[in-house]
This record gives structure tokens, sequence and C-alpha cells, in this order.
């Protein structure tokens, strides 16, 4: 099972809970790229050995070296320097030198050129082993991967100038140099304190905050929470919070260690904070023309002279309410100030497009470079007002004439009244807008910046605070996974807990080391069988069973269930057979063939999870192939040896006078030892007479699409003479034991074990079960040693010195507290040492210690001292045997919100082992020094009964993963990232199994081991190649619908209206209104067909699943004409003209219109449909003119994308149909592991022709390829979010 959790969960969000505090930060500051710095030289200090650093950053201009925290001086000399920059090519460095006058600089790959605000958390700590554990840079609450530039990998001495007596600068380096253009706040220092070491922790400093159901984002602290950090570290720390424009260097914490501003006024301050963003001038959204100056914060624009560019701010007004913002003219000169639709293509000058408009200089108002008369008279330092009613499109321009506080309005307009607008029919979503020629002018939006006396009535800023929330969040819709195939069944995705309708509170687990096993003999004092072949009655019956195995392939044959006679002539088995390199399920007749053998594999038996086993016996049926049915989970196997399926009733031996066994090898007298089961089992029932169906046994979770178990005993209670029901809810040692037969017949089965092994103990039961299913120690994910007692009890064996490793089956979740509890059980005094850790990944077995590589941590207990990463940590309590002789445990304590790892020893105080922990796919591990004596180790994950010790703190198991996921795979689209696999696409509403590729024309097929089932936020795959080779890496991207597991609805001809649509379809649609997937059956005459969206789709796609046609692609934003063009998925083709596609009509808001022709129509011809649409936070669809530059147009999607395609269609030079993603791609910008969705080629990593980046409010072109930038390319693009934010919440952050 492969798990890809949400990143963050935390505070309330949407949904009826608290808005977000737009007061977390009050104040930031602009800094000009030129002088503007604030300078603190301290008089006294020392070099420091750990420092942290936390600082808010917006820049203002990229591709420049500039600096935004630096000192200079101190121990090792007047020119040691440590430094934080941005790089020319939008890398961030952290320069270090140090007291012994060593150099070191980190680097990042990644680039940091997104308009909007990010979090920069750096911590140094020099006492960590020599190398990446002393420099952490956290972005944005994650942590980012730096390498060391210089050949000094790492710091052997105190830091030379940080936190020292010398002069420290914020905006500049050395007062003198790479001054440092964009804002900040809440800068702060911690001296003598670190992340690595525990002093304080990542979510010191961030909040979170939860978006719709299924995501969060980090959010600030509160200004008076970090000035509290630094109150506490003392010495040379500080926090600025630049609140008191009068002393904008005031540190906030109780050190009074003021910053003095150089070439700063009071105006420097800005309201534009990470709690709430103000408009700014966006430097990467501008025609492709010659930069003016921008300054002041990104607010005054002047220059260049000729071919100027226009520019867009940064936030698009929202498509209602009301709206109002100032500008000045600082020279009046050629300029135009205005506003632009916010998707739409900058032309060189504001108003030189059809949709754009400027007021220039001579006082014209100028739209699609067209200009009227004079509506003012300009003066230097004349205000231009502008005024926007989103709800009616109307648009005012007024003059505020310097000196006063009242407005004009052009032709005698009044916004509040409504009357005599400038503009009247403004496109639906506007950006203000700007461009300057000669001119030179000022941007103001904040109200305490306006000029009018006189505030209208109505109107207000435009700020993310006053943004409309989004209805719905992408997140909730739309999601992509990586996996790793394994080559069989397995269950991909993000998923939720069971929803159990009934619960199964017990199971048993039956080991084989202990040899132990449950029996009954039948004798002639015993009731006829209800199914006795020898009599007048059928050979039927029916075992149903809960299963989790414990071990993998290659140990020996696993007995769930046996009967036979003493000669061992007559037999009836079902056992696993796992021999060498086999892995089979058999059901054994003797005499007579084999009855069934499926793979294991298929039947999708798993250590991870219960699985439910249905046997359905009828050897009276006619068909060979319906004599033994095996169902795993409600779903029959199929893939099936066939020359195991013939026998007739005279080979039936179940429920005979003789021995049955529960978890070994009948008879008694043979005395098996080979043979005996090593699984948990639960809810056994075996009937007597009576084929049932795997319904009886278990239903579909319409909640979550997964089987869960169903109470047979009270709904049905059918078992026969001779069946039994074993629900093992009674332990040994109570009542009639473990073999308790709870059917009412009476059947108790004797505890048994055979020589060699042990009696049953009472904690053999646990709580285990279908219904809470617990982690357990992994056979598959462990380098050596053996595993017993249901995988919670491991042996490293004896006289080695070799490091083993064991994982755990379930990963620990990306939120939430985590405890494990491990004893240690080795007989003596002198046992071995013994770590307990977590892996980087679970998805592979242990080949090396998990303390000795870069990437992985743990600690390990030798002396107490410990290890992470591969580099020695904190010195703990030893871990040893107290004086009472108790065995010695630990609990590990793992707070994954915080990223702090902490221990407690044998019940004893709470210790920190680290507290710089990276987001990675994670479980507890157990590491153990096998020594002489050997050592041995007992886990307890909650279903022993442990409760971990500190408040707060949860075990793995299902019912406390996370819940607040929602929506169930509509349609999941799979491709294999390193093999030239197709396309697979499956769907709801034609149902599992049923594939359609992207990439060739290929009929749909039945393949039954791709997609098996459709999970809430995943899907179960088979071991189908194409979407489970094992060791290769495959991407889903899977579109959600519904939080019941629906196949859609019937929308008969004429079901709207009279005639339409004329032909019925099948449609599951999404309730945000962007997404719906149908099928529909054509006919010879045009018509239309529901697609369920409630809006006019933007795009369709069509497939024909029975003839060979390409893939129909109607998009909205081809330049030509749409309705009547048509692209095709499966190939680079231009558009073509041709009505027998669309029928040449516009689908509206219930349905599509189809042609003649056989791709989009066709009588009989059967047909699959995906329609989308833009929807606020979730979907966006658009095109965009390419430009050739390395700086492409910017396309506001106004949500953060995850998953983007981009198709040219002016040409077929590279047009292909580019497909990228932050999932693939997730080491930061720029974007570049391209796949195509019209071929089947592996993908192409770190391709830099395909150079995207991925930002708070869209995406950016930074390539020059001809596929996604070529000069005046066009190009059609669809935009699926990740979050949205703005109004209730918070502002989404710089990517």
């Amino acid at each position: 099972m492969v798990f890809n959790n949400s990143i963050l969960l935390g505070a309330a969000g949407q949904g009826g809970a608290a808005a977000f505090d737009t007061t977390l930060i009050g104040n930031s500051v602009w800094l000009d790229g030129s002088a503007d710095t604030l300078e603190k030289t301290f008089s006294s200090g020392s070099a420091q050995t750990k420092v942290v650093i936390s600082t808010w950053v917006q820049r203002h201009l990229f591709g420049i070296n500039d600096t935004f925290f630096s000192a200079t001086g101190g121990t090792g000399g007047s020119t040691r320097s440590n430094r934080l920059s941005f790089k020319s090519d939008d890398t961030f460095d952290i320069h270090i030198e140090t007291s012994n006058v060593k150099t070191i600089t980190y680097s990042t790959t990644a680039v940091f050129r997104d308009i909007s605000w990010y979090h920069f958390l750096v911590s140094l700590d020099q006492g960590q082993t020599q190398g990446p554990e002393q420099v952490k840079l956290f972005v944005n609450g994650n942590e980012v991967t730096i390498a060391a530039t210089d050949i000094d990998q790492g710091f052997s001495a105190s830091l030379s100038s940080w936190g020292n007596a010398c002069k420290h600068n914020i905006g500049c380096h050395n007062s003198a140099s790479q001054f440092f253009k964009g804002s900040v706040t809440q800068t702060t220092m911690l001296v003598g304190q670190s992340i690595q070491s525990g002093d304080v922790a990542v979510s010191d400093f961030l909040d979170t905050f939860t978006f719709g159901t299924n995501g969060s984002q980090f959010i600030p602290k509160k200004d008076s929470d970090i000035a509290a950090l630094a109150s506490a570290a003392g010495g040379n720390s500080f926090c600025l919070d630049f609140g008191d424009s009068s002393d904008l260097g005031n540190d906030i914490s109780s050190n009074n260690n003021d910053f003095t501003p150089n070439s700063m006024a009071a105006a420097n301050q800005s309201e534009n904070t990470p709690s709430n963003l103000y408009p700014i001038i966006n430097i990467i959204d501008h025609s492709n023309d010659t930069l003016p100056t921008i300054s002041e914060g990104n607010l005054r624009s002047a220059g260049p002279g000729a071919s100027r560019a226009c520019l867009r701010t940064t936030i698009p007004i929202p498509t209602t309410g009301k709206w109002y913002w100032e500008a000045k003219w600082n020279s009046v000169a050629s300029a135009r100030i205005g506003f632009a639709e916010s998707t739409s293509q900058l032309l060189s000058n504001c108003g030189q497009s059809a949709l754009s408009w400027g007021i220039q200089n001579d006082g014209t108002l100028v739209n699609n470079n067209s200009s009227g008369s004079a509506l003012f008279s300009w003066s230097t330092n004349d205000i231009i007002a502008m005024a926007y009613d989103a709800d009616n499109s109307k648009f005012w321009f007024g003059r505020i004439a310097s000196g006063t506080t009242s407005v004009t309005w052009a032709s005698s307009g009044n916004p509040e009244t409504g009357a005599n607008a400038t503009v009247t029919s403004v496109p639906t979503q506007i950006t203000p807008a700007l461009d300057t020629n000669t001119g030179d002018v000022s941007l103001f939006f904040p109200e305490e910046d306006w000029t009018l006396s006189s505030k209208l009535s109505g109107f207000k800023e435009i700020n993310s605070a006053n943004l409309t929330t989004p209805d719905y969040q992408g997140i909730d819709y739309f999601d992509a996974t990586l996996y790793e195939g394994n080559g069989f069944n397995q269950r991909v995705g993000n998923f939720v807990p069971f929803t159990d309708a009934y619960t199964v509170d017990k199971s048993v687990f039956f080991d084989d080391g202990d040899r132990r096993y449950l029996a009954k003999t039948f004798d002639s004092s015993d009731p006829t069988a209800t199914s006795d072949p020898g009599g007048s009655n059928s050979a039927k019956a029916t075992i149903s069973f809960w299963i989790k195995y414990n071990r993998s392939v290659g140990s020996g044959d696993q007995h769930i269930f046996s009967t036979a006679n003493t000669a061992q002539t007559q037999r009836f088995m079902i056992y696993r057979n796992e021999q060498s390199a086999e892995d089979f399920f058999f059901i054994n007749m003797n005499p007579g063939p084999k009855m069934f053998k499926a793979p294991v594999q298929s039947a999708f038996l798993s250590e991870q999870e219960w699985s439910n086993v249905v046997i359905n016996v009828d050897l009276d049926n006619s068909t060979g192939a319906d004599k033994v049915k095996m169902f795993v989970n409600g779903v029959q196997i199929t893939s099936v040896d066939t020359t195991y399926q013939s026998a007739s009733n005279s080979n039936y031996f179940l429920f005979a006078n003789e021995d049955h066994f529960i978890g070994n090898l009948a008879p008694a007298d043979a005395g098996y030892t080979g043979f005996c089961l090593d699984s948990y089992l639960a809810e056994m029932h075996v009937i007597d007479g009576h084929v049932k169906a795997p319904t009886d046994f278990g239903q579909v979770d319409t909640s979550t699409n997964r089987w869960v178990a169903k109470d047979y005993k009270t709904n049905v209670n059918t078992y026969g003479n001779r069946g039994f029901y074993m629900a093992f809810d009674n332990a040994s040692g109570t009542g009639d034991g473990v073999g308790t037969d709870s059917s009412g017949n009476g059947y108790t089965f004797t505890e048994s074990f055979v020589s060699g092994g042990s009696a049953w103990a009472s904690t053999d039961t646990v709580t285990d079960t279908p219904s809470k299913n617990f982690a357990t120690l992994s056979s598959t994910r462990k380098s050596a040693g053996t595993l017993s007692e249901g995988n919670l009890s491991y042996d490293a064996g004896a006289a080695s010195t070799v490091t083993l490793n064991c994982l755990a089956t379930m990963p620990i979740p990306s939120s939430g507290k985590w405890a494990v509890k491990i004893i240690n059980t080795t007989t003596g005094t002198n046992f071995a040492s013994v770590g307990i850790g977590y892996m980087g990944t679970t998805d592979t077995p242990v080949s090396t210690n998990v303390n000795s590589t870069t990437g992985t941590h743990g600690v390990y207990y030798t002396g107490g001292t410990t290890k992470i990463n591969g580099v020695s940590g904190p010195t703990l309590s030893t871990w040893k045997r107290p004086a009472d002789g108790a065995n010695p445990f630990v609990e590990l304590f793992f707070d994954r919100d915080a990223n702090t790892f902490k221990s407690k020893v044998n019940g004893g105080s709470l210790e920190t082992i680290t507290s710089a922990l990276t987001e990675k796919q994670i479980t507890f591990a157990l590491i153990a020094f096998a020594g002489s004596t050997g050592s041995q180790y007992e886990v307890d994950f909650g279903q022993k009964g442990y409760t971990p010790s500190e408040s707060g703190f949860l075990t793995l198991n299902q019912d406390n993963l996370d819940d607040t996921a929602s929506k169930i795979t509509a349609l999941a689209w799979i491709k294999n990232r390193d093999a030239s696999d197709d396309h697979i696409l499956v769907d709801r509403v034609r149902g599992i199994g049923k594939v359609l590729h992207s990439n060739d024309l290929a009929l749909e097929t039945t393949e039954p081991n791709t997609v098996q089932r459709f999970l809430q936020r995943g899907v179960q795959v088979g071991n189908d190649v194409q979407v489970n080779t094992a060791n290769e890496s495959y991407v889903l991207w899977q579109w959600l619908v519904g939080d019941s597991a629906t196949t859609g609805t019937s929308i008969g001809a004429g079901s709207i209206s009279t005639g339409v649509p004329s032909i019925a379809s099948t449609v599951l649609a999404a309730d945000a209104g962007h997404f719906s997937v149908g099928t529909y059956t054509g006919q010879t005459s045009a018509g239309t067909v529901a697609h369920g969206l409630g809006g006019a789709p933007e795009m369709i796609i069509v497939w024909d699943k029975e003839f060979d046609n390409s893939i129909a692609v109607y998009h909205k934003f081809l330049a030509t004409d749409a309705e009547t063009d048509y692209l095709l998925l499966n190939s680079t083709g231009v558009p073509q003209d041709d009505a027998t596609f669309w029928n040449d009509t516009a689908p509206n808001s219930s349905v599509f219109s189809v042609g003649t022709g056989n791709n989009t129509n066709g009588n009989g011809r059967d047909k699959l449909f995906l329609a989308f649409r833009s929807i606020s936070g979730v979907c966006k669809l658009g095109s965009y003119t390419g430009n050739a530059s390395s700086s492409g147009p910017y396309i506001s999607t106004g949500f953060a994308p995850k998953w983007i395609f981009i198709r040219r269609y002016d040409s077929t030079t590279d047009a292909a149909w580019w497909t990228l993603d932050t999932v693939r791609d997730n080491t930061g910008n720029p974007t570049n592991h391209l796949l195509r969705l019209n071929t089947d080629g592996v993908e192409g990593a770190n391709n830099a022709s395909l150079d995207t980046d991925f930002l708070a409010d869209g995406f950016k072109p930074r390539s020059t390829y001809t596929g996604i930038n070529a000069n005046n390319g066009t190009y059609i693009y669809m935009a699926m979010a990740d979050i949205g934010g703005g109004g209730t919440l918070p502002p989404i952050y710089g990517r």
C-alpha cells in the first residue's frame, strides 16, 4: 500500500470554521535595492556556534544578486562575513565564514522567483557533526535541499559574525553592496539556539491553516510570539516587526537591540504583509518590452522611454463587489494608467488591446488602441481616482487636483449612484495595470494612503482579506500521487479510514514458531452433515474468513483450514503455498486433482491490511470453473490455473467424521510441524450445505468504497448441521478459549500445538482486526532477523555484529502526533544495543542501517548516544535494565506537525532527539545490533494495550489516520514514468478494468488487473505491467467526485426540455461543476448530450469506445471557430474545421452538441466523454501567446496550480500535449519533468526545454522552447488547483 498524505493539517479554516486572522503581522518595510538598509553594530558578543534566522521576504526584482541579511567582522578579521543572499539565477545562498578563517557557501537548486511572500528559516549548528546537519534551510515550513559549493564542506569552528560584536545589516552586504530589492517583515535572529539541537522547532515560527477538507498550508505566527522567542534567547537576539513608522528598526523583544535605518523614512513602512497582501506591480506579468524603473515597494513606475512594457499588478480584482484605488502623476508625461483583463495577453501599452483600458497623460481614455476626447487635464501631483463596480460591470475615472482631497469624476459620473460610468462594458475579471514611457506614476491601494477624504460608500480596498473566498478547493477535487510498482496488487492514493457498519472486536494470531492450531474431530454422535455427497444432499459449502499475513514468500506452506482422515488418503485443504519462488493460494481435494490454484498477488493478500476471503464449493455444478470459486474483498479471483478445476463430489471430504484443523495440516496423527499458519485470522464462518455470496460477509462502504465486514451471524445465521463460527473473542483460559464456536452449534475447537511448539496464551488474542488495522513489523521490509508473535516480536540472532533493520508496515501520516513502545526482552544484563528510527522510504526492504545514511533518522542507545542522518546527536538516558530487573523499554514520540522526535526510557523524562525533521514518507523502524548473546525485542503499536504516556499522541492504526479527506476517485489516469507504456484511463461510469488510452486509437479493452477498485482519493491497481511493474515509477492523476461510490446518473433524451438532450447519457459530475465524465451511444443525426456541469464546458474530450477513431477535443479558447474546429488528443495536428464534430454549436449550461461524424457520434457507437470548465479555486482553462523569452508570459489562474497541460495549436512543431505537475517535480521551481498525453514515451526528467514556474497565482514558462513558448505561438491550457486563498482564507505564499 502506498500512502500520499496531504502536507500540513492544523487550525480550522474553510467550512464553517474560524476565519484567517489578517492581523498576525501588522507591517512590513520595503527596501529599494540602492541604499535602503537597517544596521546594528553590537558592542559585545562572541563567536557563536548556534544561530537561527527567520524572516518573511517578498522579492521585487529577479535575476540579480541581492542580500537580505548579513553580518560583517567579528572573530577572524574585519572582512569576515556571514550572509543570506539571492543569486542572479534566483537560487538562494547561505554564505558562512568561520572564526578559523574557513569559508563555505550552501546553495539551493530550487529558484525563488514568485511574486508572493516566502518564509525563510535558517538554522546553523556547528556542534553537529561536520556536514549537512550543520546547516538547515526551511522555506515555507519545508526543508529545502542545499549543497556546499566550496571546498570546506562543513564548518569546524564557530561563526565569524552572526551574533558577534560586529555589524549586522538587513538589506545589504556590509553596508555597501548587494542591496536587497523587496519587502521584509518579522525579521528575527536567535543567538545560541538551533533547530538541530531542539532549542526551537519550525512550528515555533509558523502555524498551519486547513483549506477545504483536505488541504492546508503554513501561516504566520503573531509578531508577539516571535518576539517572545527572541526575548527567551537573549543576548544579541532580536525581532523587528517594523510596526513603528517613526522607529522602523525597533526591536520588539526585551533585548532592545534596535537597528538604525539608512536612507529610509516612514514611507518605507507598508501594510502589505504575509497576513494581508496588497497589490504591487507584478514584475513577472508584463508585455515583452523594456521594463520601466520600478521602485518604492513596486508601487512606482518611471520610464523607460521607447518600447515600454505594460504591467499588471499582483492581485486581480474580484468579480463581485465595489473597489477603489488611486494613482499619482509624479511627472505628467507619456504614460497610461487603468486596468486589463486578468488573463489576456498584455500588449505594449495599457489600452492597446480590446481587453485593456488606460487613461493617459493627455487626459484621453484609450481602449483597443483608440482614444476619444480628453476627459481631464492633468497637472503634476494630481491623483487619478479609480472606482469599479464589478456587480454592474462599470468603471469610473476621476481627478483629485493636487493639494485637494475631493474628486471630479469624468462625464459627471457618480460611482455611489452608478451614474455615468466611464466604461460600461468591463470584462468579467480585471487587474489594475499601467505603462510608463517618459512618465512617472505611483499607485496607492491601502486606504490610509488615499487622498480622497470622503470615502465612497460600499467601495473597498483591494487586498487579500477582501477577496472572495473560494467556494471550493482544488485539492478536494484533484489529486496526484507517485507510487512505485510492486509487481502485484496495491492500493495507491491518499486514503481515509474505514467506516464500519459492523465492528470486529478481536482477532487471533497464529505463529508458525509456536506451532499452535485449533482442532475439532467430528464423529457419529454429531448431526449428519447437511452437505453429504454420500447421502441425499449435494456437496456444498462456504468458508469465509478475514486474514492478515505475517510473513513473505519462501517460508513454506501455510494451512488455514484442513480436514483429513488418519490414512491421509482423503483431504480438504485451504492453504497458501509459498515454497521458493511460488506464492499461490490452493484449495485442494484428495483423492483427485487439486481444485483451485491462484497467485496470492492476484488475491491481494498482504501483511499491511486485512482481506476478506470467501470460498464457495459446489461440486455438483456442471461447469468445472464454477465448482470452486474464491473472492477477495468481494471481487472474484479469475486469474487461476484452470487445470486444477475438475472434480466430482466424491472428492468432497469436508465435514466428515475426521479431524478438522484451523491453522495447521490435518490429521493429528501425522504430527505435521512445517505447515502451521503464520497470520492473523478473524471472523471465520464455515457453512455446511449452503453456497453464500461474498455480500453476506462484507460490503462496500459507500463513503470510502472499501470492503468492510458485515454481521453474518445476526443478518443470516445459517450454518448447517456441522458449520461453525470462530469469532476469536475469547482469550485462552477464558470460557471455552480461542476455539469457542459462536454459531450456536457448539463445535468448540480445542487449543492445540504440535511437538516443539508452545501452548496458547491469553496474549494471542488481540484488537488488531478488520475494523481496526494496526501497524506491525514488516517481513518484507527488514534486512535480516526473525519475526514472530504476530510480527510484534523481533529476534536479531546471535554471534554477529551485523546491524539489522526492520520497518513497520504502516507509514506515519504527514500530520499528527505518533508513538510506539519497544521492549527489550534480551535475557541477561549484557544485552545488545538497539536503535529505533524511521526511514525516508518504506517501499523497499531495508539494506542499510537507518542511522548511517543521509536522509534517514534514528536513535540508538549505546550509553545514551544518538545518531541522526549518520552523525552523532545529543546524549540521552541509557536504555538499560532497571533496578527491579524488569525488561527495559523505550517510547518514541514523533510530532509530525512540530517536526520533533523524542523518546522516553523506562517511563522516565521526555528527551529530544532532534527538532529538524524533514517531510518524508516514513515509518518507525527497529535497529538491532546482533551480538554474541543475541538480541530480542517486542513492539506494541497499541494492539497489545499500549497507550502513549504523553498527551495527544496516537498509535498507528487505521482509526487514528487522517479522516478529513473526501471524494471518491471518478477518473484514474495512470502513466508509467520509466517505460513506454500507454496512458491508462479508467473511470467509475464505465467501471473497473475498462481501459482507454490518450495516446493511440486503441478500442476500449477489459483489463481487470489495471484499476480494480475506486477508493476515496485512491485506487487499487492489479499486477498489469502498464500500472504496476516492480521497481518502476508511476504517476496517478485522479479527478474526485462524490462521497459515495455511485456510477453516474442517467439523463434521458428529452429530460431537460423538449428534445433536449436528444441523446441519452450517463453522467458523473463534480458538485463544484468543473468536471464530469459520462457515456452515451451515438445516433445517425446530429444531437445534444447532457454533461451535468451546470455551466458551459470549456473543454470536451470524446473517445469512441468501439472503433479506432481519433480522440476528439473541443477547447473554447482556440482562437478560431472553437465550436467548429477540433483537435485530436492523440495527435499534434493543428485545429481542423469540421462541423461534423460539434455541429457548429457551442455548448451551453446543459448540453454539448455533436455533429454527424463518427468521432463524436455515429449510430450505435458507444462514447466516453470528459467535460471541464473553469471554477474559482479548482480549475482554469485558457490560452496564451508565447514570446520566445526566458521570461515567458505570466498566466494567472487565481490559485496555486498542481497540474497543467499545455498544447500549441498554431503549428505542428513541438505541438505535443505537454503535462507538468508538482508531485513528479517536487523539489521546487522550475518544473520540468515532462510527460506527453499523446505519446507513450517515458518521462523526461530535468528537461530545461520545459522549464515552467508554478506560482502562487498561476504559472510562467521559463524556456524559449517552441512547445510552450514560441514567439507569437498560440497555446491552450488547463490547470488543476492545489489550493486557492483569499477572503476568510490566508493568502497563498510563494512557490
